[in-house]
C-alpha cells in the first residue's frame, strides 16, 4: 500500500546550508532531519541556490528530489569575480557620469 501524500512543496534553498525556519515549516516535515539529509546531499553545492521538491506524507515521513540549479546562478558562479566587480564599478561610473553631463546640459 502506498503512502498518502499530505503536501508537496517546491522551494529553493542554499546548498549545504539549509536551516529550520518558516520556509520548511510550511512543508510540514521534521525540519531537523530534513536539514541534515539535505545538507549532506548538497554539501558539494555550497553557495548555489538548489531547487528541491519536498513530498510530505500523512505519517510525517518525507521524500525530496533535488533539481538542477537555475542557469542564472550557474552563470554568475562561472563568471570571474574580479571581472564582475570591475564591470559593476564601470557601470556605476558610466551612470554617474551621464547624470552629471545631463545636469550640466540642462542648466
Amino acid at each position: 500500500m502506498s503512502k498518502k501524500i499530505a503536501k508537496q512543496v517546491k522551494m529553493e534553498l542554499p546548498g549545504g546550508e539549509a536551516k529550520p525556519g518558516p520556509k520548511l515549516a510550511s512543508a510540514q516535515v521534521n525540519m531537523a532531519k530534513f536539514c541534515t539529509d539535505f545538507n549532506a546531499k548538497t554539501a558539494d553545492r555550497r553557495g548555489e541556490v538548489v531547487p528541491v521538491i519536498i513530498t510530505a506524507y500523512e505519517d510525517k515521513s518525507f521524500d525530496f528530489v533535488i533539481k538542477t540549479s537555475p542557469v542564472a546562478g550557474l552563470l554568475l558562479k562561472a563568471k570571474d569575480p574580479q571581472t564582475a566587480r570591475l564591470q559593476k564599478s564601470l557601470t556605476f561610473l558610466e551612470q554617474k557620469h551621464k547624470k552629471s553631463l545631463s545636469t550640466k546640459c540642462q542648466t
